[in-house]
């Protein structure tokens, strides 16, 4: 997914990682067990001058389905919840299975599917 988000026109950078649990820097592996709280996320900063948020919300449900509970492709469970909250209409917000109770925990390297 932050692949696809990453070549919109206006996307100047994501970060993948974690928001909306209990506990500092968690890792993949505890994150999985579904027992932290934390869901997936990606963290989008945009350029509101080349596209705007409605736009970016529009290509978003091009390529997630909100109606699959809890669920990424084959991956299930609590941690893959959706959820789209923006951080401010500057042009960074949080996008995707995202809780914004907490704060953003990037993800290790090996997690990412990609670098910006």
């Amino acid at each position: 997914m932050q692949e696809l988000i990453n070549q919109v026109d206006g996307v100047v950078k994501t970060r993948v990682g974690y928001t909306g649990g209990k506990g500092e820097n968690p890792s993949y592996e505890l994150i999985s067990t579904g027992l932290t709280g934390h869901a997936e996320a990606i963290e989008i900063t945009f350029d509101p001058q080349k596209i705007s948020y409605e736009k970016i919300l529009k290509f978003f449900f091009t390529i997630h389905d909100p109606t699959t509970l809890n669920r990424q492709v084959h991956d299930t469970g609590t941690q893959y919840r959706s959820e789209i909250f923006y951080l401010n209409f500057a042009g960074i917000f949080a996008f995707i299975f995202v809780d914004l109770r907490g704060e953003f925990f990037r993800s290790q390297k090996y997690y990412h599917n990609c670098q910006s």
